[in-house]
């Protein structure tokens, strides 16, 4: 995957690895982690469980700047959509 950054063509492939958090990119000289998360139950405890665990991630990782993904597909009704 490429993406168009400051008039050049930049590859994520070149600078992507892999493990927790779900990915560390390389971009403007800084190393970038992004932790992933999918909600299954309702409750405040679960979504706090799960943050603090993405956060818990990034912490432990070598990246400079972290980010928490959050996929909220089971919160939604798809049926009432």
């Amino acid at each position: 995957m490429s993406v168009w950054k400051s008039g050049q063509i930049w590859s994520w492939t070149d600078h992507c690895y892999g493990g927790n958090p779900d990915i560390l990119i390389d971009f403007d000289g800084r190393r970038w982690g992004f932790a992933c998360k999918v909600l299954f139950g309702c409750s405040a405890i679960t979504l706090f469980d799960r943050l603090e665990e993405a956060v818990d991630q990034i912490e432990a990782s070598p990246a400079e700047v972290g980010c928490t993904i959050i996929n909220l597909k089971n919160q939604i009704d798809h049926n009432e959509t």
